[in-house]
């Protein structure tokens, strides 16, 4: 949110073409215009934000398989970071989010991303009392949520980690010496 009445930032009214005021601009994760406000009523306003936060989420983890992902990895000569994330309750949020901020708050995460392929992974299965560790992440030794694997594309382990503290630096080491 910006106020634009006292002291105006010129160059970014400019930039956005804003002329009058309220303004309510819907911005990407880089700063990339989408849309703008359509509707005033309050049930006009949740739907367009609804509809917009939907088509406009920055996936960090996408769903895919790992298979694909070691697919894509070989082909672009890229290592591949998996996540391995169980169902989200009060106990695991806090520990998810701080594993994710851990990358995505660093200035630098942008130059990161392109340089790995990132997949999201089920921890468990099942229900209740059935519910198990999968067996891939059992194969990669995988036991608790959440974690990160950060693997060649022919399945070599390279780093466990399940902290956030330092994630950029590490997933940023690898990365540099694998593309050497």
């Amino acid at each position: 949110m910006v106020d634009c009445t006292s002291n105006p930032p010129r160059d970014l009214m400019n930039k956005y073409g804003v002329k009058g005021f309220p303004t309510v601009l819907f911005l990407d994760h880089e700063g990339k215009q989408v849309q703008t406000l359509n509707g005033r009523s309050a049930d006009a306003v949740k739907q367009q934000i609804e509809a917009v936060a939907a088509s406009h989420t920055f996936r960090l983890f996408p769903e895919g398989s790992l298979e694909d992902a070691k697919a894509s990895a070989k082909e672009a000569n890229k290592l591949i970071v998996v996540a391995f994330f169980a169902e989200e309750d009060e106990k695991l949020a806090k520990k998810h989010m701080a594993l994710k901020a851990g990358l995505l708050m660093h200035p630098k995460t942008k130059e990161l991303i392109p340089r790995m392929v990132w997949v999201k992974r089920p921890l468990e299965e099942g229900e209740g009392k059935e519910r198990k560790v999968t067996e891939e992440a059992s194969s990669l030794k995988v036991k608790k949520a959440p974690t990160l694997v950060v693997m060649t594309a022919d399945g070599k382990v390279l780093k466990k980690i399940t902290s956030g503290k330092k994630l950029y630096k590490t997933l940023a080491k690898l990365a540099d010496k694998h593309s050497k």
